[in-house]
């Protein structure tokens, strides 16, 4: 082990039910490094944290922490160890305020009172490390997302934490709030904060990570510097085959105008106008808030729709609930897929079949043979990994959860797509998977608006894009005229003096 190692993970291996999940993990991180791990969904990253973190223990093998064998047996003991973990989902309590939040569990008592000076005392230099200037009497459920994040790492901090887990940091942040978190990592980096970061965000992987760790089937692949690899090895290495087309060639055989926008306002849009043709792929760009969500919720009925007309194969449509949308072929895939896409409980099949069910029974019964035929197509068509279809689509991964939602809405022949973050939280092998149905419905005749976060995938999936800002229109670019620069002057109102 180096004088540099902080953790060591050697022949670690865990099983559940006689599967083998972990198999043979063998690797180290170095102290004040941002280490990344990367591997599909699957692939052991999430398990071998939950180690780490107490939450699980190992069937074999052992962990060095600090050049000493120890024994994670529960989260206590990891904390106790200054490991600590900030899940994708954040474990803060909305209604209690922030002092309460960083202190919950370890107050300072005198004579069964709790000493708030004392409390504020000891948290505050954490919360001025992350730069969070709020009052700490803001209850959490006015705070921004970032910002929570923000709170969640000071609590970590105030636990002489030295080895701190970021489980997909920047899923829900607005790009100003991910670039404020980096700037955090790199601070804590610098003073001796080893970081272990999970992202399926390859460029995020590029931008903060010193070395990256790939997994793939529950095995170790490899250990690489960053400096010394690339996106597209990383990839390849994670899925485990060669990546030779990312990105499906756009359709260029555009048909006739399918769906108008014109004039549309809602409490947060103004004046929304544009059209999609058939076979076309819009993408829409811009900032968490900028309105890019909401155009989506009001085309789909989510929203209610102040004044505007929606025209489909040119005729005006009243589209005021989501079931208008649905009898007009129009589909929303929202971007929070576990809160409103799918029912966590209930098993892939009736989450595949859900609408159509809704729409094809008589007098109350369900064809039950039909709807096991539409199950059968889109598992085989769309590669949906499985146990079986009476399996709980909470245990799918990420893009097999994404791929039912999709399959739910190709089902009853949906015509507009209307795509909210269609890959987020998806790993790579995964995202190709997604990419190559959109190129594919395209071609198909399908009418489809996206939008994301991630600039690589607007700039090569779309034949237009439009940009938003404040619930404004500020912009259109073809695909041939767009480019990242281009795209996030219009995001963040760049004027060019020339």
């Amino acid at each position: 082990m180096s004088s540099t190692t902080i953790l060591e993970f050697k022949k670690v291996y865990k099983r559940f039910s006689g599967v083998t999940v972990l198999n043979d993990i063998n690797f180290s991180v170095n102290k004040g490094e941002v280490h990344c791990i990367v591997g599909e969904n699957g692939a052991g990253k999430s398990t071998l944290m939950k180690i780490l973190s107490g939450v699980y223990s190992i069937d074999e093998g052992e962990i060095y922490l600090e050049n000493k064998k120890v024994l994670i047996s529960s989260p206590f003991i990891a904390k106790n160890m200054g490991i600590a973990t900030v899940h994708q989902e954040l474990n803060v309590i909305e209604n209690l305020n922030i002092e309460e939040n960083m202190t919950l569990g370890r107050e300072f008592h005198k004579a069964g009172f709790i000493q708030r000076k004392g409390n504020i005392s000891r948290i505050k230099r954490y919360l001025d490390e992350v730069e969070l200037n709020i009052p700490i009497n803001t209850k959490l459920k006015f705070l921004s997302t970032g910002q929570k994040q923000m709170i969640t790492i000071a609590k970590a901090l105030s636990m002489e934490t030295k080895i701190l887990i970021l489980d997909e940091p920047t899923a829900a942040l607005s790009e100003v709030e991910a670039d404020n978190l980096f700037k955090r990592i790199r601070e804590l980096k610098a003073k001796g904060v080893t970081i272990i970061y999970i992202s399926h965000r390859m460029k995020e992987i590029f931008d903060i990570g010193d070395r990256v760790t790939i997994l793939k089937d529950g095995s170790y692949v490899c250990t690489k510097d960053i400096k010394d690899t690339n996106q597209i090895e990383l990839a390849e290495k994670m899925v485990g085959r060669e990546l030779k087309t990312v990105f499906p060639p756009v359709n260029t055989k555009l048909g006739e105008t399918v769906l108008e926008v014109k004039n549309l306002s809602t409490d947060k849009l103004h004046n929304i106008n544009f059209k999609v043709r058939k076979g076309e792929v819009l993408g829409i760009s811009g900032i968490v808030g900028s309105g890019r969500t909401e155009v989506l919720r009001a085309v789909f009925g989510a929203d209610k729709i102040i004044q505007g007309e929606i025209i489909l194969n040119g005729k005006k449509v009243k589209i005021s609930n989501p079931t208008n949308s649905i009898n007009n072929k129009i589909a929303f895939i929202p971007e929070d897929r576990r809160k409103q896409a799918i029912i966590k409980v209930m098993p892939v099949r009736d989450n595949l079949v859900l609408i159509f069910n809704k729409f094809n029974h008589f007098f109350g019964f369900i064809n039950k043979r039909k709807a096991d035929v539409i199950v059968e197509k889109y598992v085989n068509d769309l590669s949906i990994k499985l146990a079986s279809p009476t399996q709980k689509i909470q245990y799918l991964s990420g893009g097999n959860q994404q791929k039912v939602v999709l399959s739910k809405w190709l089902c009853i022949d949906s015509e507009v797509l209307l795509l909210d973050e269609p890959t987020q939280g998806v790993d790579i092998g995964a995202k190709q998977d997604i990419y190559q149905l959109i190129s594919q419905l395209a071609l198909d005749g399908k009418t489809i608006i996206i939008v994301s976060s991630e600039m690589v995938e607007l700039l090569n999936l779309c034949n237009t894009l439009i940009i938003m800002r404040n619930g404004k229109i500020v912009g259109g670019l073809s695909a041939d005229e767009a480019n990242e620069e281009l795209i996030i002057k219009a995001v963040m109102g760049v004027v060019n003096n020339e």
